[in-house]
């Protein structure tokens, strides 16, 4: 968990389709108004990844939505 520009606090969690791959789901706890944004990202730098790191790539995430 970490806290955006904001001060809104997140969870990120790695959903994982294989070894090689898997996108970081961003969800907003304090603000459930917030849309979940996920990321494509390495695994292996997940454990080196400090709030700014995440932060960044929180900016960079996409809003998932609904598709219609």
């Amino acid at each position: 968990m970490f806290t955006d520009d904001e001060g809104r606090l997140w969870s990120a969690a790695l959903e994982q389709r294989d070894a090689l791959d898997g996108a970081l789901v961003f969800r907003c706890i304090s603000d459930g108004r917030q849309s979940v944004r996920a990321l494509f990202v390495d695994p292996q730098f997940l454990s080196d990844a400090g709030d700014e790191v995440l932060r960044a790539w929180l900016r960079a995430a996409p809003r998932i939505g609904t598709l219609s």
